[in-house]
């Protein structure tokens, strides 16, 4: 990030993803000429974690972020991380899925302390032994209808085929 730096509070076993998300410009948010986005862009930031991509977004003046991130103790992170920004950042404390409503949010195996909380998903898909996590559910038309994004950052645990195929 050149001169500045981008620090947010995240489980130590999450800096390298943050690591990898920066150094390869993953979402093409990271200032400079590889941005994708412009002054006056809104961005759809579904499975927004704890707020990796959103602070990266911000750093473009003019932009707007909608931050979806299902996860209770990931969603208090991310609402720390991106305090002060509420100008510019909406955030939504549910899940993306088929339809409205209460749905399971599953912890996969390995994830039930906060280190690992990138590894939830509401897709019943991979071992997991803890009980399902009670989550509100809204679907991405709605989203898209609400918030009118020019651009949408997806990162859903494997679920993005689903999310694509209801929109």
């Amino acid at each position: 990030l050149g001169d500045a730096q981008l620090v947010l509070r995240m489980p130590e076993s999450e800096a390298g993803v943050m690591k990898e998300v920066v150094s390869t410009n993953a979402y093409g948010f990271l200032p400079g000429a590889g941005c994708v986005l412009r002054a006056g862009d809104a961005v759809l930031d579904v499975g927004a974690h704890v707020g990796i991509a959103a602070a990266l977004a911000l750093r473009t003046a003019g932009v707007r972020v909608v931050c979806v991130e299902p996860h209770p103790v990931t969603f208090d992170i991310l609402r720390r991380n991106l305090a002060g920004r509420e100008d510019s950042v909406t955030m939504a404390n549910c899940a993306v899925a088929e339809s409205a409503g209460p749905q399971r949010l599953y912890a996969h195996t390995g994830t039930k302390l906060p280190s690992r909380l990138f590894f939830s998903s509401l897709f019943d898909t991979r071992p997991h032994d803890d009980d399902a996590i009670l989550v509100e559910g809204v679907c991405l038309q709605d989203l898209l209808r609400r918030h009118d994004p020019t651009v949408v950052k997806i990162d859903a645990e494997g679920g993005e085929r689903y999310l694509a195929a209801v929109a």
